[in-house]
């Protein structure tokens, strides 16, 4: 066990040996040399005793994800750690070529690892480094000095399950022929998650060792079981990952998506009268793109909304809030079901011009928010309003 003072790259060996590291493992690092001590010759002591600790016949991976807006996989550097982007440019060492999840490894699986990952249309599935890691019998994560948040392999069971939080992202690179190339990557992950929470699981399922090496806490993770753990758990609650801390706006957005996700199951179309939610237009849409009502609507997995008698009547009465609330449904992708016309049944009882004329405007107002269904109070039945609606269906 390593003593205080400066590390040697033999303490380092030692304390790996120690934690498990061994000849002919396949080991995905992920690091933070300060949590460590004091290294003696640095990230370059740490790369050279990893190597030696698995040896003979032994791998060495890390992660090499760009911060660059077009990918160079030359000059591009890593922007996950000093130890990644020292180990990018060490001698041997082989970097796959990948728009956002590029990897960097040495030793004899390397080809097995980082070759054509490109031709894949997602970025950590099955033919992904972190994918093709979990299938090796010998395939591991070594967390030095970081914990599960900084783990890219817990991401691997997201795509296997098809969460349904996962998106479609665009990523630029530099082709071989010097032009720059836009690749889609679906079932993208991203933003937040609560990596954190499963490591009881990970412990429990004996696919971890905890140990120290230097200073750092250090966790040695069987890849494949990992990955087999953390998709059960994903099958049995598919926000397994997410935190649920209420104003972790990433978090509620992606369980947002998992309800909206479990109700198109279903042969109905679920609705929101948002006249219940708010009293005032203006709060149903208060922040823009965090809508106040519309929000609270989109957070439980409903995309579509009905707006009642006394909403409808302040939608009429103010262009303003209108527009802001047009642009509030088309960006959250939500749509408008049912408008009610904004009369009571009393208000059908005075001027037939004025009733006309106010059920015209309602329709007018349906069309401009792309529905289709105007509810008006049975009094209407004594004037014309279908040939004042058109093609609007009558409630």
């Amino acid at each position: 066990m390593a003593g205080s003072g400066t590390l040697t790259k033999q303490q380092i060996v030692d304390d790996l040996r120690a934690l498990g590291v061994g000849p002919g493992m396949t080991v995905m690092v992920h690091s933070s040399l300060s949590a460590l001590g004091r290294v003696e010759g640095g990230a370059n002591t740490l790369i050279e005793a990893l190597i030696e600790a698995v040896q003979p016949g032994g791998t060495v991976a890390m992660p090499a994800m760009p911060g660059s807006d077009v990918f160079d996989i030359e000059t591009s550097s890593s922007t996950v750690g000093t130890v990644t982007e020292i180990f990018r440019s060490y001698p041997g060492v082989t970097r796959s070529f990948h728009p956002s999840h590029s990897a960097c490894a040495i030793g004899p699986r390397t080809e097995y690892l980082l070759a054509d990952t490109l031709d894949h249309p997602t970025a950590i599935g099955s033919e992904s480094p972190w994918g093709r890691l979990s299938r090796l019998t010998e395939g591991y994560v070594l967390l030095l000095g970081v914990d599960q948040d900084r783990n890219t392999l817990l991401h691997h069971p997201e795509e296997v399950v098809r969460a349904p939080y996962l998106s479609t992202i665009e990523r630029r690179y530099r082709a071989e022929d010097g032009s720059v190339q836009t690749k889609a990557l679906r079932l993208f992950p991203g933003p937040h998650r609560d990596f954190i929470g499963l490591e009881p699981l990970i412990r429990d399922g004996n696919a971890m060792r905890i140990g120290k090496v230097g200073k750092a806490v250090a966790r040695l993770m069987h890849a494949g079981t990992t990955v087999e753990i953390v998709t059960e758990a994903l099958r049995r609650d598919p926000a397994a990952v997410l935190c649920d801390n209420p104003s972790c706006d990433d978090c509620v957005m992606q369980r947002a998506k998992i309800k909206a996700h479990d109700l198109a199951q279903y042969d109905f179309t679920a609705s929101a009268l948002l006249d219940e939610l708010v009293d005032d237009i203006s709060l149903a849409t208060d922040g823009g793109e965090h809508a106040g009502g519309l929000r609270a609507v989109w957070n439980e997995g409903i995309r579509t909304v009905e707006v009642g008698e006394s909403l409808s009547r302040q939608l009429l009465q103010n262009p303003g809030a209108l527009a802001q609330f047009a642009d509030a449904l088309d960006g959250m992708g939500m749509t408008l079901s049912c408008l009610h016309c904004g009369l009571s049944a009393e208000g059908f009882t005075g001027d037939e011009m004025r009733v006309r004329e106010w059920v015209g405007k309602a329709a007018e107002l349906a069309r401009q928010l792309g529905c289709s269904l105007l509810k008006v109070p049975s009094p209407a039945a004594e004037y014309d309003t279908e040939a004042t609606t058109e093609r609007l269906r009558i409630a």
